[in-house]
């Protein structure tokens, strides 16, 4: 009897997994991707506040130059006011950041020769 039990239990599970019903069993949330597409190091300072008031990433990171870094779980679901500068104000540039259910979306920091563009990915 323990046996059916324990194979109803995988079956399930694995369903839920296949079908897509794996996203209501947890969080939704994202990653910041950086690409820095210039010849030059820089730092790049990013701020979401949250609809509630609260902030939910202030921090600066390092990305070197021709390159790109990803800061996973950087947020959760929902929507946020996103503020990015570039080298301590000489780019700045704000978003909207919409998560909604998503398990995992990405928002996207590009810095070239233009300047700095958002993006936000689509759901993963």
């Amino acid at each position: 009897m323990k046996r059916r039990a324990l194979l109803g239990v995988a079956a399930t599970a694995l369903a839920s997994g296949c079908f897509g019903y794996g996203r209501y069993l947890s969080a939704p949330g994202g990653s910041v991707e950086f690409w820095n597409e210039t010849e030059e190091p820089v730092s790049v300072h990013v701020r979401l506040d949250n609809d509630a008031g609260g902030v939910a990433l202030d921090d600066t990171y390092e990305v070197a130059p021709e390159s790109d870094r990803e800061v996973e779980d950087a947020f959760g679901g929902g929507s946020y006011d996103a503020t990015v500068s570039v080298n301590g104000g000489e780019l700045t540039a704000s978003d909207d950041l919409n998560v909604g259910s998503c398990s995992a979306i990405r928002f996207l920091v590009r810095i070239d020769a233009d300047g700095l563009d958002l993006s936000q990915g689509y759901c993963d």
